[in-house]
């Protein structure tokens, strides 16, 4: 698990609605304007038995 960025989560010329960014806290960016805990990303693999 990582945190996700505004690097991987941006506005792009396809993307014109809200990013990362307007959800973070201008002053802290380890949580949302809501003050919760930011956006982790994960990778999990399964494996049938």
């Amino acid at each position: 698990m990582c945190v996700t960025t505004t690097e991987e989560q941006r506005k792009t010329a396809w993307m014109t609605t809200e990013s990362l960014a307007d959800f973070l806290d201008p002053n802290d960016s380890s949580k949302t304007v809501e003050g919760y805990p930011a956006p982790l990303r994960a990778v999990l693999i399964a494996k049938k038995p």
